[in-house]
């Protein structure tokens, strides 16, 4: 199982919607396979939910790594997917964390991704009445 989880999805300061920055943050949680791949406090998730739907329309089919940035963090690769050779999987890490990659299967990167962008999506029309159709396409 693949999980991308935000909990305490809030802003500190009042929120302004200009693209992916909204100045929402959540602590954001990796799960695969039942190990926890990487928690993070206080991470914008409008700008991983926008690297992922980039991604997902053009890299996962041509087996392009994914390596999240983010506006306050130097590293790339935050959030990583690279292809596993000789499989439809991918493994699943990050630059901070130690352990080993986490194969994850295709079918299920891509429903964990969906699901993911079409919860933050729900969150910020409700939560923060904010449309995030601008710079995310809505989810099948």
């Amino acid at each position: 199982m693949f999980e991308l989880r935000c909990d305490r999805l809030h802003s500190d300061r009042p929120v302004r919607a200009c693209a992916a920055d909204v100045d929402v943050i959540c602590d954001l949680s990796v799960v695969a396979d039942g190990q926890l791949v990487l928690a993070v406090p206080d991470f914008p998730p409008v700008e991983l939910a926008v690297q992922l739907s980039e991604w997902l329309r053009d890299g996962m089919r041509n087996r392009v790594p994914f390596e999240s940035t983010t506006s306050e963090a130097e590293e790339v690769g935050i959030v990583r997917f690279l292809p596993e050779k000789g499989s439809r999987s991918w493994g699943v890490g990050s630059v901070w964390a130690d352990a080993d990659l986490v194969a994850v299967k295709e079918e299920e990167l891509t429903r964990a991704i969906n699901t993911f962008i079409r919860w933050l999506s729900q969150s910020l029309k409700t939560e923060f009445n904010l449309d995030p159709d601008r710079w995310l396409p809505p989810r099948p």
